[in-house]
This record gives structure tokens, C-alpha cells and sequence, in this order.
């Protein structure tokens, strides 16, 4: 799912895609039994919106540059107009919403789970969708003291309103700007779990290029000291060796301050308990020290340092592979659109879908059968 200017390629883009996914899995998986069905959702084009009225205001002077930024940079300006952000909202639920109806009316007895792949500005438009996002109404619940969602909150937790009809597993965020969106939405301080409800998804992957200028980090709203902290790398998809994710350790981009400094704010140190089991239902777990008798003291129990609060990584970067300056502006001008050709992306996302072909170079029995249902 992107914006305008990728409504025409959104077929293609998916058929890319499909065709990537099936080649890595015959060539590493032949003999699993593990199947994933890829549907393209193409929401941008049915919408009016003004009507063309942009259209007609652009000069006719450096047409096609003109042209480009208004089937891009425009789509943003779209969404967040008080005017158009609802209607585009809408596009994208009725449209995931009639393609999942179709799926269950010819698979009536499935029990496929669903992702989502969205790209650019669709990652904005898909989270405010599930967690029911409607900037005025934020607006007057949080008044001006900046207090969050205070109306909608029941033990400290925020309720969402999904409009889909279904549950989403996960949900992959390719060159997203839902960071950005999201620290400019939200007051300074109160960037943290109340971000992501519980029941938004099993799994978020923000996964992005490194010189793709659009997207932007999550791990840093969730826990703040991760700035520090580089992203996952993702495994070349020939690569020999493979490490699990999960077992990757983290790697610092920026020198770790001084002890001093690690020390974890109060909030860390005595998480409150409707906080702490949003986290969990995240598997965003902050590590909490063990209380009662017998155990060790509260200095002795606390994590080494503040970059143990992550239980699953959010943040997954591709490999860059242009060198130097000049070849990293050509990178830059390209990464953006070039997440659907990537094989190393199409085989990070076939092993999140089904993690059990990560576990083991041999493919799992057909008894592991469970078919995957994605929408991008």
C-alpha cells in the first residue's frame, strides 16, 4: 500500500513480490508445505478528494517534476486535511475489509493468519485505521494539556477501534514515516507504550533501507536511550550462516554514556502494572526487578544498562549496498521504491511469516501446515 504515485504499479509491485517469495522458497524451502497468498490493495485511485482542483492550479512550467510531487508529497498533504484524512481512511478499510471478505467466501473454512505489508505513507494510514486515530477527536480528549487519550483509556491501557473486520498478526512497515508522524502527533513525554495498543497486531516490523530518506526508526519513541542502539541488520537472503534475530546482540552507533548516565528513570524502575501488561501483550516487555521475600535488592536486581527493555527488536535495516557519497544520493533517490525487487526483504518477511523456517535449515513436515494470508 502506497500513495498515489504508486497506484498504477501496485499490481506489478505485488506480482514482483509474489514471484521473489516463491523463488526463495523453492530454492531453500522445496519441500515445505508452508504456503503465503499476496493480494495487492489498491485503495488511492477510487478516492475524489478535491476533484482534480490541484491539478488545475499547477503551473505548466518543469511539468513532470510538478506532476511528481503532486502524486506524492500531495497524498500527504491529503491525509492530514481535516477534509480528506477521514475519506482516505475509509478507502483503505473498505477496500481491506472486501478483499478479506472474498478470501473467506472461497475459503470458508481457513484458518490462514493475516499480515499486512504496507509502504509509505500506507503505514500512517494503516495504523490509524486499526488503533482509530481521528486527529480531532484527539484533540479534544487531550485538550490543550497534552494529556493522552485519557477518555479512552481503561487501566491505564488504550482501548483501540478497529474498523477491520479482522485480527492482524503482523503488520510490516516498509520505508515508513509512522515514526515522524507520531512524534510530531503526540506531546513531548508521553511518546511510549501508549503508542502502540495491545491489540494493534501480534508483531511490527519497521523494516527500511538506510538511505531511503523517507523512513524514519521506531525503537527510539518506544525506549529513548535506543537511539544509541543501531537497527537489526537483515540477513543477506544467500548468505551461509544466518543468526536468529532474536539472538543478535545489540550494537552500538553511538558510545554508551557513562554509568552515571544508564541509570534507568523512575518510570523503568517501577513500571505501573496496567503499563507493564501493555507491554507484554506487545512483547515490548520492560525487564522488572523480582520482588518478595528472598529476593535480592532492588540495586542489585536492575538490568545492566537501559537497553534491556526490548524484548522483540522493532527497527530492521537492509543492507546498503552503494559506497560513497555520489552513489549514496543515487541510493537515496532510489531505496525508496526498490523494497519490492529486494530479495533479502522478500526473504526476511517469508521467514517472519513463518518463523519456524528460521529455526531450522529443514523445512518443517506438512503437519506445520498453516497458510498466510497478506494484503499490501
Amino acid at each position: 500500500m502506497g500513495q498515489k504515485m504508486d497506484s498504477g504499479r501496485i499490481i506489478k509491485n505485488a506480482t514482483q513480490f509474489r514471484e521473489s517469495v516463491m523463488w526463495l522458497k523453492k530454492k531453500y524451502f522445496a519441500s515445505s508445505k508452508l504456503r503465503a497468498e499476496f493480494f495487492p490493495v489498491e485503495w488511492r485511485s477510487s478516492l475524489a478528494l478535491d476533484g482534480d482542483i490541484v491539478e488545475s492550479i499547477t503551473q505548466l512550467n518543469v511539468l513532470n517534476l510538478r506532476h511528481m510531487l503532486n502524486a506524492s508529497a500531495m497524498d500527504i498533504m491529503y491525509y492530514t486535511s481535516p477534509i480528506y484524512g477521514s475519506e482516505i481512511q475509509q478507502g483503505l478499510t473498505d477496500e481491506l475489509n472486501r478483499l478479506y471478505s472474498m478470501f473467506v467466501a472461497r475459503n470458508p473454512n481457513h484458518n490462514a493468519k493475516i499480515s499486512i505489508i504496507a509502504h509509505s505513507l500506507g503505514c500512517v494510514i494503516v495504523y490509524d485505521v486499526i488503533t482509530g486515530w481521528i486527529p480531532q477527536m484527539y484533540q479534544q480528549e487531550t485538550g490543550l494539556n497534552s494529556h493522552t487519550h485519557d477518555a479512552n483509556c481503561k487501566g491505564g491501557t488504550i482501548e483501540p477501534k478497529s474498523r477491520l473486520n479482522f485480527h492482524l498478526d503482523n503488520l510490516f512497515c516498509l520505508g515508513s514515516p509512522l515514526a515522524v508522524f507520531l512524534a510530531l502527533r503526540v506531546p513531548r513525554g508521553h511518546h511510549g507504550n501508549h503508542l502502540f495498543p495491545p491489540s494493534l497486531c501480534s508483531r511490527l516490523y519497521n523494516v527500511f533501507h538506510p538511505s531511503d530518506p523517507i523512513a524514519y526508526r521506531l525503537e527510539p519513541l518506544v525506549m529513548k536511550n535506543y537511539f544509541r542502539i543501531a537497527p537489526v541488520s537483515i540477513h543477506s537472503y544467500n548468505a551461509s550462516s544466518k543468526p536468529l534475530y532474536c539472538d543478535m546482540p545489540l550494537e552500538f552507533i553511538i558510545p554508551s554514556p557513562s554509568p552515571s548516565e544508564t541509570s534507568p528513570p523512575p518510570l523503568l524502575e517501577n513500571p505501573p502494572p496496567p503499563q507493564e501488561k501493555s507491554w507484554k501483550k506487545w512483547s515490548l516487555s520492560f525487564v522488572k526487578p523480582a520482588v518478595g521475600p528472598g529476593s535480592k535488592s532492588n540495586a542489585q536486581t536492575q538490568p545492566e544498562s537501559p537497553y534491556e527493555g526490548l524484548e522483540h527488536r522493532l527497527d530492521y535495516a537492509l543492507k546498503d549496498t552503494y559506497g560513497g557519497t555520489t552513489r549514496g544520493y543515487l541510493s537515496a533517490m532510489t531505496s525508496h521504491t526498490a523494497y519490492w525487487n529486494n530479495y533479502d526483504c522478500a526473504y526476511f518477511i517469508l521467514t517472519r511469516l513463518f518463523p519456524t523456517l528460521e529455526l531450522s535449515s529443514t523445512p518443517p513436515d506438512s503437519s506445520a501446515y498453516l497458510p498466510d494470508f497478506s494484503l499490501y
